[in-house]
């Protein structure tokens, strides 16, 4: 697991290997429990992490999946590709799925997508700043 420090968060970069032995230690599970958010990424399916997926609806943990390098899409399948996506959350019955933000790194202003997971993660981050103040001075 990588950090990637950033102004008030840090991001974890753990494997994106589909495969369950690497999720199930006792100390990657701990880890991802105590996690504000979870934002899993993936490029073409939701059956690429699909392990990594089922192992957060089994704890009842929330999470975020971001399509990245949209961009990659030709204008005229995005539509579909969109459907397609939701159709394999539908599908495969993901439980604790919060959002789906369809985007691309390269180019985060051609995609609306991007300023709703900014705009997504500043408010959850507010109220999680506003919970841990009220409930400190408890």
């Amino acid at each position: 697991m990588t950090p990637y420090h950033g102004t008030r968060y840090t991001l974890w970069d753990t494997p994106g290997c589909n495969d369950e032995s690497a999720y199930t230690n006792q100390k990657y599970i701990s880890f991802i429990k105590g996690l504000t958010q979870r934002f899993i990424l993936i490029q073409y399916t939701i059956k690429e992490i699909l392990n990594l997926i089922r192992l957060f609806d089994n704890l009842g943990l929330g999470y975020n999946i971001v399509v990245n390098k949209f961009d990659d899409i030709d204008e005229a399948e995005q539509a579909k590709f969109r459907r397609q996506i939701q159709h394999e959350i539908s599908s495969f019955e993901l439980k604790k799925k919060k959002n789906v933000f369809f985007l691309s790194a390269r180019y985060p202003r051609i995609f609306s997508n991007w300023l709703e997971m900014v705009h997504y993660l500043t408010e959850e981050c507010f109220h999680y700043d506003e919970y841990i103040t009220i409930h400190a001075d408890s």
